[in-house]
């Protein structure tokens, strides 16, 4: 009997034992999961960081004032002055020619700006800059006029990553030969001559250099700008930009539009003249020869767009 009882016993443990492990072969086993919080987990996502833009770079106004002044003496002037600063781009190329100007301001400038508070004649009545983007090479150039007649120059040749372009780049960009180029200022310039000078690259892609001339009296030198003419000529574009810049150099002001033509004997017209809604007022005409960049102006008197 008691063996009978004992097994019994074992044969119920048994059944238990198989209800709390392993479901039979076949049966599902049914889990359910608590969550904490949210009653569904989804995985998290990993957006791509966006690539930043490259910045654009530009070639902005430091300063601009503009104006009439007359001095307590009754000498009445027009005064413009325009100074550049780079943006968008930093490197030890950009940041000297950004401080380069902030010391022409100081230089130049200011001092100006006090003098007319205090009624005293100007020294400085203009400073103007131009310049130009071809193929990522960026070109600055910077002019401040004095009443003693001197113009200052400053140049600044750059890259999109702000590296300093030389001129030899500069000329290469232009398929321009180095040793013509020498040859040419040679004929002019003598001792002067280098391709070290500073060099710009215009806005309608002419070749520029800064470069000394002797006074009429020889014991003297000033710097000057040189455009050098494509081996085909001066297109009309170029034209209209040379006479603009021509002009304003020699007038302290630059008029707003100017429009080229060509004439039946080769040469072209150019009108130089500011829209004033219900007429133009021409300030100007030069005939050009498109191979020399010279020619007369409505009065006459020769011009040579070139020099300046």
């Amino acid at each position: 009997m008691k063996k009978l009882l004992c097994a019994v016993l074992a044969a119920v443990l048994a059944l238990g034992l198989c209800a709390c492990g392993k479901p039979a072969e076949g049966e599902k086993q049914n889990i359910e999961i608590v969550t904490s919080g949210s009653e569904e987990i989804t995985p998290a996502v990993v957006s791509p960081v966006p690539e930043t833009p490259a910045p654009e770079i530009t070639v902005e106004d430091l300063i601009n004032y503009s104006g009439t002044y007359a001095d307590s003496v009754g000498n009445e002037n027009h005064f413009s002055y325009v100074l550049p600063v780079i943006r968008g781009v930093e490197s030890e190329t950009v940041s000297q020619f950004n401080s380069e100007m902030q010391q022409l301001e100081e230089q130049y400038i200011e001092p100006e700006l006090a003098n007319m508070q205090d009624g005293l004649s100007l020294l400085t009545y203009h400073s103007v800059y131009h310049w130009s983007n071809r193929d990522g090479i960026i070109s600055i150039l910077v002019a401040i006029y004095n009443d003693w007649g001197l113009t200052e120059y400053h140049c600044c040749n750059f890259d999109e990553s702000g590296e300093a372009v030389t001129n030899e780049q500069l000329l290469e960009s232009l398929n321009i030969s180095p040793d013509e180029l020498l040859a040419q200022m040679n004929e002019v310039y003598g001792a002067h001559a280098s391709l070290d000078v500073p060099m710009f690259i215009t806005q309608s892609v002419c070749l520029g250099a800064v470069l000394m001339c002797d006074s009429i009296a020889g014991a003297d030198h000033y710097d000057h700008i040189k455009i050098y003419c494509p081996a085909d000529g001066f297109t009309p574009e170029q034209l209209c930009e040379l006479a603009l810049d021509w002009y304003e150099s020699a007038n302290g002001t630059r008029p707003g539009n100017a429009e080229a033509e060509e004439q039946n004997d080769g040469t072209v017209a150019i009108q130089l003249y500011d829209d004033m809604g219900d007429h133009t007022a021409t300030s100007d005409w030069y005939f050009i020869d498109p191979m020399t960049g010279t020619g007369t102006d409505i009065l006459g008197n020769e011009v040579d767009l070139t020099f300046r």
